[in-house]
Protein backbone atom coordinates (compact mmCIF):
# COMPACT_ATOMS: atom_id res chain seq x y z
CA UNK A 1 0.00 0.00 0.00
CA UNK A 2 0.82 3.60 -0.42
CA UNK A 3 1.45 6.32 2.11
CA UNK A 4 -2.05 7.43 3.80
CA UNK A 5 -0.61 10.74 5.32
CA UNK A 6 2.28 12.57 6.04
CA UNK A 7 3.92 15.61 8.30
CA UNK A 8 5.11 18.33 6.67
CA UNK A 9 6.35 22.38 7.37
CA UNK A 10 3.58 24.76 6.81
CA UNK A 11 4.17 28.90 7.10
CA UNK A 12 3.12 28.20 11.49
CA UNK A 13 4.74 25.17 12.21
CA UNK A 14 4.16 21.55 10.95
CA UNK A 15 0.99 20.14 9.09
CA UNK A 16 -0.38 17.01 9.28
CA UNK A 17 -2.00 15.46 6.40
CA UNK A 18 -4.16 12.36 6.69
CA UNK A 19 -6.39 10.51 3.27
CA UNK A 20 -9.45 8.71 4.70
CA UNK A 21 -10.69 5.94 2.71
CA UNK A 22 -14.51 5.40 3.57
CA UNK A 23 -15.06 2.43 5.70
CA UNK A 24 -11.35 2.35 6.96
CA UNK A 25 -11.82 4.38 10.24
CA UNK A 26 -9.39 2.49 11.90
CA UNK A 27 -7.05 2.86 9.69
CA UNK A 28 -7.27 6.58 9.71
CA UNK A 29 -6.99 7.00 13.20
CA UNK A 30 -3.94 4.67 13.43
CA UNK A 31 -2.27 7.19 10.22
CA UNK A 32 -3.27 10.03 12.14
CA UNK A 33 -1.64 8.63 15.45
CA UNK A 34 1.47 8.14 13.55
CA UNK A 35 2.12 11.17 11.77
CA UNK A 36 1.38 12.95 15.03
CA UNK A 37 4.14 11.01 16.78
CA UNK A 38 6.46 11.71 13.99
CA UNK A 39 5.28 15.58 15.02
CA UNK A 40 5.81 15.14 18.55
CA UNK A 41 8.73 13.21 18.39
CA UNK A 42 10.25 16.32 16.48
CA UNK A 43 11.37 14.31 13.34
CA UNK A 44 11.10 16.72 10.68
CA UNK A 45 13.96 18.69 12.93
CA UNK A 46 16.32 15.43 13.15
CA UNK A 47 18.20 15.48 9.60
CA UNK A 48 20.49 13.21 11.52
CA UNK A 49 18.10 10.49 12.33
CA UNK A 50 17.95 7.66 9.74
CA UNK A 51 14.43 7.57 7.63
CA UNK A 52 14.03 3.79 8.81
CA UNK A 53 14.44 4.90 12.61
CA UNK A 54 11.75 7.62 12.56
CA UNK A 55 9.17 5.41 10.73
CA UNK A 56 10.19 2.37 13.89
CA UNK A 57 10.22 5.21 16.24
CA UNK A 58 6.37 6.60 15.28
CA UNK A 59 4.88 3.06 14.72
CA UNK A 60 5.99 2.23 17.74
CA UNK A 61 4.83 5.37 19.33
CA UNK A 62 1.44 4.60 17.14
CA UNK A 63 0.81 0.92 18.78
CA UNK A 64 1.68 2.22 22.61
CA UNK A 65 -1.19 5.33 22.26
CA UNK A 66 -3.35 3.13 20.26
CA UNK A 67 -2.93 0.34 23.55
CA UNK A 68 -3.39 2.94 26.35
CA UNK A 69 -7.08 3.77 24.31
CA UNK A 70 -8.11 0.31 23.59
CA UNK A 71 -6.82 -0.27 20.07
CA UNK A 72 -5.01 -3.49 18.73
CA UNK A 73 -2.38 -2.40 16.53
CA UNK A 74 -0.20 -4.95 17.54
CA UNK A 75 -0.62 -6.57 13.82
CA UNK A 76 -0.40 -3.63 12.15
CA UNK A 77 2.68 -1.99 13.48
CA UNK A 78 4.58 -5.32 13.39
CA UNK A 79 3.70 -5.77 9.72
CA UNK A 80 4.79 -2.60 9.10
CA UNK A 81 7.86 -2.06 10.87
CA UNK A 82 9.14 -5.61 9.56
CA UNK A 83 7.74 -4.83 5.79
CA UNK A 84 8.29 -1.87 4.94
CA UNK A 85 11.95 -1.19 3.84
CA UNK A 86 12.70 2.12 5.03
CA UNK A 87 11.76 0.93 8.55
CA UNK A 88 14.36 -1.12 8.38
CA UNK A 89 17.42 -0.37 10.85
CA UNK A 90 20.84 -1.26 10.18
CA UNK A 91 22.95 -2.89 13.49
CA UNK A 92 26.29 -0.73 13.56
Amino acid sequence: GGSRGYTAHSGEGQKIVVMKIPGEDVNVLHTLIHEMSHSRLEHLYRKDLPRGLAESEAELSTYLVGAHFGFDFKEDSTAYIKGDEQCKVVDN
